[in-house]
């Protein structure tokens, strides 16, 4: 007579359904939670975008009085440039200086409009930052879905971000 195996001894191989779908559960929960962290909120993502483009509009002022140059600033479609005023008073990109590349507003944010001494500034316009450090108040205001964050400036070119 043969043994009959004890039904108490059984091997599971795998993983059940209900294993399945806990695992499931966890993995979109998490993803959920790391993209929420990730992509920030409209007012977050707008007041980001404006606190860099102030630091490097900041730096712009100062090295326009350290190297006794001209700089300009100009947007365009959501991007924007800096640009040196040569010798022959033409307006040159500036390309030898990584700061001053040519750069696009990120996470869905938008250029709402450009104001420099209380007038917008025309299409093409730029906003000129000079060795002499007296330049104009501006007014830069930034969107994302509604939320503004705008970023201005006074004639003692002290730039905040609101």
């Amino acid at each position: 007579m043969m043994p009959i195996s004890d039904p108490g001894i059984y091997r599971q191989y795998g993983f059940t359904l209900v294993e399945i779908l806990i695992v499931l559960l966890v993995v979109g929960v998490a993803t959920a939670v790391v993209a929420a962290n990730i992509s920030p909120d409209n007012r977050q993502a707008a007041k980001m975008e404006a606190a860099r483009l102030a630091d490097l509009l900041e730096a712009t002022t100062e090295d326009a009085q350290d190297r006794l140059q001209t700089i300009a600033w100009s947007e365009r479609n959501n991007a924007y440039s800096f640009w040196r005023k040569a010798e022959d008073g033409s307006w040159q990109p500036i390309t030898d200086d990584d700061l001053y590349r040519n750069r696009v507003l990120g996470n869905g944010v938008g250029f709402v409009q450009v104001k420099v001494g209380g007038a917008l500034l025309p299409e093409g316009g730029r906003m000129v930052f000079h060795p002499s450090g007296v330049n104009r108040p501006f007014e830069i205001t930034l969107e994302r879905n509604g939320s503004r964050s705008v970023i201005s400036s006074d004639a003692l070119n002290r730039i905040s971000v609101r």
